[in-house]
């Protein structure tokens, strides 16, 4: 009887683990929205963490998909160019981030400028 119990709570597991996998990866290959980039980088801390500093690599990989996905949108308003050198920063300073750079924190902190940002683009 606890043999089959096993088996069963194992299977259940597994099934759970391949539908939650098989869901994320679905959800990966979305486009990623500027309000998913803000609540999870800006709201959510990981820029700052990154460029203070403590963040692992996994999160600084994450902080570079976040910023690739905000580039690859257009501004909900003002100029496309401005919008590119803006998000092409971040993008920037995050891959130095990612490969280690020493400048990469104060890149990072200068390129995160949310007032600049959002008065250029935002509606």
């Amino acid at each position: 009887m606890t043999k089959k119990w096993i088996m069963l709570a194992s299977a259940f597991l597994f099934t759970t683990a391949f539908l939650t996998g098989s869901a994320r990866f679905v959800a990966e290959d979305e486009p990623i929205t500027i309000s998913e980039v803000m609540k999870e980088a800006m709201k959510g801390g990981l820029n700052k963490k990154v460029a203070e500093g403590s963040a692992s690599a996994d999160e600084k990989d994450r902080l570079l998909v976040l910023y690739k996905g905000l580039a690859a949108n257009e501004p909900p308003q003002g100029d496309l160019e401005s919008w590119k050198a803006k998000t092409a920063a971040l993008v920037l300073a995050a891959e130095g981030a990612v490969k280690g750079e020493a400048e990469a924190p104060g890149l990072l902190k200068g390129a995160a400028n949310c007032k600049a940002c959002h008065d250029a683009h935002r509606p």
